[in-house]
């Protein structure tokens, strides 16, 4: 064993393990930090940390032959260590636990930590981040003359893969996936591990595409969901762009470990994902009665009730019947119990930043932060930092949801907006036109261009105001008259047509039909600044009580808009802001909002906050 010793000493193996482990951590370190920033899944980075740690006596055996062999005279005999080597010995155990931990940390808590997923409905929908089970995506099968149903089939099957990988969900290879068919497929499946199989098949006749898609249970031998697509041919990446997305948020959420609770009951499984999709076809009414049925069947799932409050809400928000004597109380009430039955529901936390009293901002950012370290979607946050005037940040979540999940509509919307919002308005055209050629029906995407071209192009806003479809678009009530006036008299340049513009938006923001801060950014463009500040201190008055339009933003993300910048530019701006609740959020939290830091803007921010608040301290 000395001569073993003192032959590595000669070699100087010493160095190259100290080097070697140097150059395996900073590896790791390196990889860690810039992995998930490129949503690469999780394995990844395990794969990596395993390499590292087995590689280490590899490369002592590499050197150990290929470094040349000392003469027996250069041989120092030593007995014992010297401090040097006691040194050598420490740090490479230290490094090794330190691995070994990471490693054991990557494969039990980082599997629950991966990257949040971006599923949307109308605002959000429920689903955690990381998947409690494998999935399976088999070749769907094409029927038909031409090659266009395999090729679609193939793209397809590539798309939802790499939404789901980028998502945490832990999907089987496609080389694995092809041999999941035929009368060994239920061996096969036990022993891949698989929990979820996405199938499907795709026919083409020459003129029209059929895809038909389903999610199953593994192991309960039970289809979760199923749905059949239709579109023309010359709509093929419309129609791909659909399937996909909609199916990719089905598979996160049935691989979720939100349902972990539930994954014994198919049927409850079933109607979770049925509520998903009721949220995703803005069919409210449908999601709140399958929430209702999920809580009577499992009263004691946390996504149920969870579930159950989103409903409630957003039936309260659309101004549909939601069955409820008090419907924010009740809200409270599920989030809250889905909480109790499971702290780590960031959908829950989410949902009760919803509900927040309206000018409570920190406590809004508060949840909504909870909500995304719990697995929730980053939508919602990207709109509070909008409605907050943080558009550099908000760009940036932005850009991590659609990286995240480039197929959903809402998410490219969402970008476009903060793009424009930016004074980015080669990237926000860009990316609009992308959203516009595959879901040219989304009403977000229709909401995104029309408030884009309001907020850059007044022209622009007038001719999308007047078309006849507008409200189908979009698919909600818009008081169009109220906007197509108002519009009209910015881009005529009337004195009097503005005031009467300016005093009809501000009665509508009042009984609630338009947001207030629409109303107000709309009438600063009017040119009528006292009105907006008389509205301003009207809203400030009112009950501060829990309001779903202002966990939306209350329209205050106009404000910060570039046709904006005249109203920002005065500095009652800030009255205006201080009324609001945005005053006391950007004080206390440190957060200001961009404009602030603008070079040619006339006051000082936080001077102006200063002489707002000698008032009060009198």
């Amino acid at each position: 064993m000395q001569a073993i010793l003192s032959t590595a000493r000669a070699k100087r193996l010493d160095r190259v393990a100290a080097a070697y482990a140097v150059a395996g951590w900073l590896l790791v370190q390196a990889s860690s930090i810039v992995l998930p920033t490129f949503g690469t899944p999780v394995w990844a980075l395990r794969s990596i940390i395993a390499i590292a740690f087995i590689g280490f006596p590899v490369a002592l055996f590499v050197a150990w032959f290929s470094i040349p062999h000392p003469r027996p005279d250069a041989i120092q005999e030593r007995e014992g260590l010297t401090p040097g080597e006691y040194m050598l010995i420490g740090l490479l155990a230290g490094v090794l636990l330190l691995s070994l931990a990471q490693l054991a940390y990557e494969f039990t808590v980082g599997t629950r930590s991966a990257t949040a997923p971006n599923i949307a409905s109308s605002s959000l929908a429920p689903g955690g981040a990381t998947s409690s089970l494998r999935v399976a995506i088999l070749p769907f099968d094409a029927v038909g003359s031409g090659p266009e149903a395999r090729a679609f089939a193939d793209t397809l099957a590539d798309e939802v893969i790499s939404v789901l990988s980028s998502n945490g969900v832990e999907v089987v290879s496609r080389a694995d996936s092809a041999g999941l068919r035929g009368p060994s497929a239920a061996a096969q499946l036990a022993r891949l591990g698989v929990g979820l199989v996405l199938d499907g098949i795709v026919r083409s006749d020459g003129k029209t595409l059929n895809v038909k898609a389903h999610v199953e249970d593994a192991r309960a031998h039970a289809t979760l969901w199923s749905r059949s697509f239709d579109a023309p041919l010359k709509e093929a990446d419309q129609l791909q762009a659909q399937v996909a997305s909609l199916l990719s948020h089905m598979a996160k959420l049935a691989a979720s470990p939100a349902l972990d609770d539930v994954r014994n009951d198919p049927v409850v499984v079933a109607n979770s994902l049925e509520v998903l999709e009721g949220y995703e076809d803005n069919n409210i009414d449908r999601a709140l009665a399958l929430s209702r049925d999920m809580v009577a069947r499992a009263p004691n799932s946390s996504l149920g009730r969870a579930n159950l409050a989103w409903s409630i809400a957003l039936a309260e928000f659309f101004g549909l019947p939601s069955g409820e004597s008090d419907p924010m109380a009740e809200v409270q009430r599920q989030a809250s119990l889905a909480l109790k039955l499971n702290p780590r529901n960031g959908f829950a936390y989410t949902t009760l930043g919803y509900i927040t009293p309206r000018f409570a901002w920190r406590r809004r950012e508060e949840l909504f932060l909870k909500g995304i370290a719990n697995g929730d979607s980053r939508w919602s946050y990207s709109l509070f930092l909008l409605s907050t005037g943080r558009i550099r940040d908000a760009l940036a979540q932005a850009q991590l949801l659609t990286s995240g999940d480039p197929l959903w509509p809402q998410n490219r919307a969402r970008l476009a907006s903060a793009f424009a919002l930016a004074g980015r308005f080669e990237d926000a055209t860009k990316t609009l036109e992308d959203a516009k050629h595959l879901w040219p029906h989304s009403p977000d995407v229709a909401i995104a261009e029309l408030q884009i071209a309001s907020w850059t192009t007044p022209a622009r806003a007038q001719a999308m105001w007047n078309e006849p479809t507008l409200a189908a678009r979009w698919g909600q009530n818009l008081n169009i008259e109220v906007w197509r006036d108002a519009i009209a008299a910015i881009v005529s340049h009337d004195i009097a047509a503005k005031s009467a513009a300016s005093r009809r938006l501000a009665v509508a923001a009042e009984n609630g039909s338009v947001q207030v801060g629409d109303a107000i950014a709309t009438m600063g463009e009017l040119g009528d600044l006292e009105g907006a500040l008389h509205l301003a201190d009207r809203v400030a008055q009112e009950t501060n009580k829990p309001s779903m339009q202002w966990g939306f933003g209350g329209g205050l993300v106009a404000l910060f808009a570039p046709v904006s910048a005249r109203l920002r530019s005065d500095h009652r701006f800030m009255v205006i802001a201080d009324r609001l609740g945005l005053v006391d959020y950007w004080r206390t939290s440190g957060h200001w909002p961009d404009f602030c830091s603008q070079p040619d803007l006339s006051y000082d921010c936080r001077a102006e906050v200063t002489r707002l608040a000698k008032p009060m301290t009198k």
